[in-house]
C-alpha cells in the first residue's frame, strides 16, 4: 500500500532527462542545417517520430510549444504530447533540444503510480531514435522536481513568514532596523532559495509568494539534480530518479507533518 493525499498541494511534478552537448538550434537553411551547424531537420525528424509512437501509446495530442523558424536553446521543450482521451489532463510528455521531460499534474496519485508514465515515455523515446537509425543517448542529467502550492486549508490565512516559520520551519530574523522601519511586518514577503549537496546530487528548494486558482499560496518548488552518466535502459533511468524523489518525499513529508490531516490522506495500492 502507499499513501495518497484527497487533497494535495501539488501542482506539477517534472521527470526530466538531458542529454548530449546541445547547442542553440537556429533556423535551418535550405540544406537543413542551422547557420550554427545543427541538424534542425533531424531534430525535426525526432519530434515526429515521436509523436507517431506516442500516438500509438495513447499520446496522440500534441503541440509545438516553440513557433517554427525561431531559435531553440539548449535544453529548451519544443512539443508537448498529451494523452488521447481529453479528459485525461494528469500527465504529458514533453520533448526539446536536448531534452525529455514526463510531467504528472492533478490529479496526481503517488510516485508509484507515476513510475510507469515514465518508462513508458523513455521507451517511447527509445524507439523514436531507433526510426532514425539512431542508438538512443546516454544521459547526462536527471531532474525531479515537484511545484507545491498551499493555499486556502493548508495555508489557513498565515502570512507567507508565518507559514515558513510555524509550518515549515524556516525562521527569518530580521535585523533590528529593519524591524525599527517597517510598518508592517505582517506584509513582510520573504523569498528563499537554498542549494543543498545530498547523496545523489544537488537538491535546490525555492520558497515564495504566489496565487493558485486566484489564491494566495505560498509556493514551493524542490528540485533534485542528479548529473552522471546515466545508461538509457528505461528501468535503470526509472531508479535513478525514483531515489532523486525519495529524498524530496522525505523532505516534504517531514517540513509538513502538521498538515498531514489537512490533505486528507488515504491509502492506495501500488
Amino acid at each position: 500500500m502507499a499513501t495518497s493525499y484527497n487533497k494535495p498541494p501539488l501542482i506539477e511534478l517534472i521527470a526530466e532527462l538531458r542529454w548530449g552537448d546541445a547547442s542553440i538550434v537556429l533556423p535551418a537553411v535550405s540544406s537543413g542545417v542551422a547557420p550554427s551547424g545543427v541538424k534542425s531537420s533531424r531534430l525535426e525528424e525526432l519530434y515526429m517520430q515521436f509523436g507517431a509512437v506516442a500516438a500509438r501509446e495513447g499520446f496522440s495530442r500534441f503541440e509545438r510549444v516553440i513557433p517554427p523558424g525561431f531559435p531553440v536553446t539548449p535544453f529548451q521543450v519544443v512539443y508537448r504530447y498529451r494523452p488521447s482521451n481529453a479528459t485525461d489532463a494528469s500527465k504529458l510528455y514533453q520533448l526539446g533540444n536536448g531534452v525529455f521531460t514526463a510531467n504528472a499534474l492533478p490529479p496526481y496519485k503517488n510516485w508509484a503510480n507515476f513510475r510507469p508514465v515514465i518508462q513508458t515515455g523513455l521507451t517511447i523515446l527509445r524507439e523514436a531514435f531507433q526510426g532514425l537509425n539512431q542508438d538512443s543517448p546516454h544521459f547526462t542529467s536527471a531532474i525531479v522536481r515537484y511545484i507545491d502550492g498551499f493555499r486556502g486549508d493548508l495555508l489557513k490565512g498565515r502570512s507567507t513568514r508565518e507559514f515558513l516559520s510555524e509550518v515549515l520551519g524556516f525562521e527569518f530574523n530580521l535585523p533590528g532596523v529593519l524591524e525599527d522601519v517597517c510598518t508592517d511586518p505582517k506584509q513582510l514577503v520573504p523569498q528563499l532559495q537554498l542549494s543543498v549537496p545530498i547523496s545523489p546530487g544537488q537538491m535546490v528548494l525555492t520558497l515564495s509568494e504566489g496565487v493558485v486558482d486566484n489564491q494566495p499560496a505560498v509556493i514551493v518548488d524542490t528540485s533534485v539534480t542528479v548529473q552522471r552518466d546515466i545508461a538509457p535502459e528505461p528501468a535503470t533511468v526509472v531508479e535513478v530518479l525514483t531515489e532523486a524523489r525519495n529524498v524530496i518525499h522525505r523532505v516534504f513529508m517531514e517540513t509538513v507533518k502538521e498538515l498531514h490531516d489537512d490533505m486528507d490522506p488515504v491509502e492506495v495500492a501500488e
